[in-house]
């Protein structure tokens, strides 16, 4: 018999690390990896928050940010922007690969299930710059959750796009079982040693078309995928299904 749901857990603490360290390059609560129901980690500043209201004034939902004065407030509304479609100095892209999502708190969380809404997607060229203006001095908690698989920082229109790709067409649209394929995450190069819970299903060339823009993969053999675990056209979405 075989169950379809939205993600299984294994524990694995070194591939958790392994991810953190490959993915972003942030630390902290979070920072840096690749679903839902949990709060921030709670540790970014007032000012941090500022930032990311306004950053998020474009996306409709940035003024609600700044208003509440908090920095979780504030992170939301910096990914909002991101989301609303204009843009910003963090924000601006012009072709695939060059968006990669950072912590709107600039710590990320310590839940398991992280918000897709604690996130901010920005240019990874600028990914210093935005953590040096917006993030030096915050304190984050010495905890580690990675970044669940399915959400991606993707450059559409101009603008790099925090999305789940569980709910986009352009990654998990499908007509038949072959069209599916498992992998490990929604960016470019899957990690060598990858965290369990970054699996996802996606439509075969999908995340390559949308993600790679001429950058190099490290040279090492992607990991196998678990044996219990298949990717299916359901419904017309490519889907995980376990195998009891």
């Amino acid at each position: 018999m075989r169950t379809s749901m939205a993600r299984k857990s294994w524990a694995n603490p070194v591939g958790v690390i392994a991810l953190g360290v490959s993915v972003l390059g942030w630390t902290g609560c979070g920072g840096d990896s690749f679903t839902q129901d949990s709060a921030s980690g709670g540790n970014a500043s007032g000012a941090s928050g500022g930032v990311g209201g306004a950053s998020g004034g474009d996306g409709g939902s940035g003024a609600a940010g700044a208003a509440g004065g908090s920095g979780a407030a504030g992170g939301s509304g910096a990914v909002g922007g991101s989301a609303g479609g204009s843009g910003g100095p963090f924000t601006s892209c012009d072709g695939p690969g060059q968006c990669v999502l950072v912590p709107a708190n600039c710590c990320g969380t310590c839940e398991s299930d992280p918000l897709l809404s604690e996130y901010l997607a920005i240019n990874a060229a600028r990914q210093q710059e935005y953590h040096a203006e917006n993030c030096a001095g915050v304190a984050c908690d010495p905890c580690f959750s990675p970044q669940p698989g399915h959400y991606a920082a993707v450059c559409r229109a101009g603008v790099c796009r925090a999305l789940d790709i569980r709910e986009d067409p352009a990654f998990t649209n499908c007509a038949q079982g072959d069209e599916c394929r498992l992998r490990w995450g929604s960016t470019c190069c899957e990690a060598c040693v990858p965290e369990p819970s970054t699996l996802v299903a996606v439509r075969v060339s999908a995340v390559e078309q949308a993600q790679c823009g001429g950058q190099s993969c490290p040279d090492c053999a992607s990991a196998p995928y678990p044996s219990d675990v298949n990717a299916v056209c359901e419904d017309g979405t490519c889907r995980l299904v376990y195998d009891n």
